[in-house]
């Protein structure tokens, strides 16, 4: 009979329900289990957005010049870049457009998660040669104002504001009238600027640019009426020489090329500082006549004499 237990068509039409039971309740977990696993691992439909401003400038400015270029690393949040690989889409290349808003070359989307990102830029609208292997750069230049920012913990999809920080050494030399003497005109300032060294390199983690240990041969620096300008890279504790020529009125007689020399005081140039030192011109002499303090950091230098040659 159709009803009866013995009837072996019956039974193997239990036996058939019951595997397309557990076949749907096998399915059901798959499905929930990948359900789970995508919501851990997806990426995000909105990319990250950046953001640069300036901490501390000579000029009060806070938002980036239009046209300067950065790059952009970034990291699993707490992992280091000296042992860790960067996230997949970095290092980035972007440019400031205005308003302090950084422009990707290419969106960057990333799985869910949290990430560390560390920005280097050079100030400028060039950012060839910054580049990092196990988290140091290349070895660096003077010449170069260098960058340094980090945001840390952001999630994907969110908004970076970098805050940039000097990380080279500047120095301006300002060179004034003293008693009898007028009309000074500077030729040129040269001073021994740091050298490069193969260890000259950024840590990309903290942006610290170790010291160079030595002093380069005399060089001329930047000169805007008679004030002069450089950006070094940091130096360890040495005496920094100085070269000065002028054309000026001294006791109403006309002075050309007229070379002062001195050595300023031994000490370290540290990165992220603005040395600002203020020479005074006299008959015979340049003498200190103090130093101004501007925002990268504060630092002081005193007892400065230079002697006429």
């Amino acid at each position: 009979m159709w009803g009866d237990s013995a009837n072996p068509i019956n039974t193997n039409y239990l036996k058939l329900n019951e595997m397309k039971r557990i076949s749907i309740l096998a399915l059901c977990a798959f499905f929930t289990i990948v359900s789970c696993i995508s919501r851990e691992t997806y990426t995000s439909n909105e990319s990250v957005s950046f953001l640069a401003r300036y901490n501390h400038l000579p000029t009060k400015a806070t938002i980036f010049p239009v046209g300067n270029k950065v790059k952009i690393f970034a990291y699993k949040a707490g992992d280091s870049p000296s042992t860790a690989n960067m996230t997949p889409g970095t290092p980035l290349e972007a440019t400031s457009t205005g308003g302090g808003v950084l422009n990707p070359s290419n969106p960057l989307y990333l799985p869910k998660g949290s990430y560390d990102f560390y920005s280097v830029s050079k100030n400028s609208s060039n950012v060839e040669g910054i580049s990092f292997t196990s988290g140091f750069s290349e070895p660096l230049n003077n010449g170069t104002d260098y960058l340094w920012a980090k945001h840390a913990s952001v999630n994907e999809g969110g908004v970076v504001t970098f805050n940039y920080f000097h990380k080279a050494t500047a120095i301006e030399i300002e060179i004034k009238e003293g008693s009898g003497v007028s009309s000074v005109t500077v030729n040129y300032i040269k001073i021994t600027p740091s050298k490069p060294q193969a260890q000259t390199v950024m840590e990309l983690s903290t942006g610290e640019i170790t010291p160079s240990s030595a002093t380069d041969v005399l060089s001329i620096i930047n000169l805007s009426g008679n004030r002069g300008s450089i950006i070094m890279l940091p130096l360890i504790t040495k005496n920094i020489d100085i070269e000065i020529s002028i054309n000026a009125l001294i006791g109403g007689v006309s002075v050309e090329n007229k070379i002062y020399t001195a050595k300023l005081p031994s000490q370290a140039y540290s990165g992220g500082t603005l040395y600002t030192i203020s020479l005074s011109v006299t008959a015979t002499s340049l003498t200190f006549s103090g130093t101004q303090i501007e925002d990268w950091t504060t630092q002081s230098i005193s007892g400065i004499t230079l002697t006429e040659q």
